[in-house]
């Protein structure tokens, strides 16, 4: 009858509701989280000191694993005079020997991103559970500074430039959202 069936509709709507309600504060929680972190870490201070006048920034992600990667990385930034990076260190090494080069590094724990405790120092592959939370946690912090308004570049730290990357992402700036290039 109508009034069984009103009834029912009625419970779906609730029940809908209130696991939207559930979604929508686990949401908020992840995200105030996620601010937390960049606020403590100086992430967006360091971003606006070392952002280019078009609030352009380059990311790059270390590990101990890599240090060696990110010292040469830094090395021919150096030669071209780029300075509109910062530096991500996952361990307590990497940021350590970075800042004492005066390096705009940040540490950020890798298991304030995750409920569970992540090997992010042991990366066998690409696939490997370490590789894939960098690379969660590279995209929540771009997330971050895009969120504040900031261009974000993603950079491998075995990507050597010639010149500054951004004058060709910004001569079709109007027309683009997002840019991609992956390692075929």
């Amino acid at each position: 009858d109508m009034i069984t069936e009103v009834t029912e509709l009625r419970e779906e709507l609730i029940s809908t509701m209130e696991q939207l309600e559930k979604i929508s504060k686990k949401y908020e929680e992840k995200y105030s989280r996620l601010k937390k972190i960049s606020e403590n870490s100086g992430l967006y201070a360091i971003a606006s000191e070392r952002a280019g006048r078009k609030s352009e920034i380059t990311l790059f992600i270390v590990t101990k694993p890599y240090l060696d990667f990110a010292l040469n990385q830094l090395c021919h930034l150096k030669i071209l005079g780029y300075e509109n990076y910062i530096i991500i260190a996952l361990d307590f090494k990497s940021y350590n020997q970075l800042t004492e080069l005066n390096e705009p590094v940040i540490f950020i724990e890798p298991d304030s991103f995750s409920e569970k405790k992540i090997n992010t120092q042991k990366v066998e592959s690409q696939n490997s559970l370490g590789m894939q939370h960098i690379s969660y946690i590279r995209m929540k912090v771009a997330y971050l500074l895009i969120k504040a308004g900031f261009h974000v570049l993603i950079c491998d730290l075995d990507i050597i430039w010639r010149e500054d990357p951004f004058f060709y992402f910004f001569k079709d700036y109007n027309e683009i959202d997002i840019q991609c290039m992956d390692n075929t």
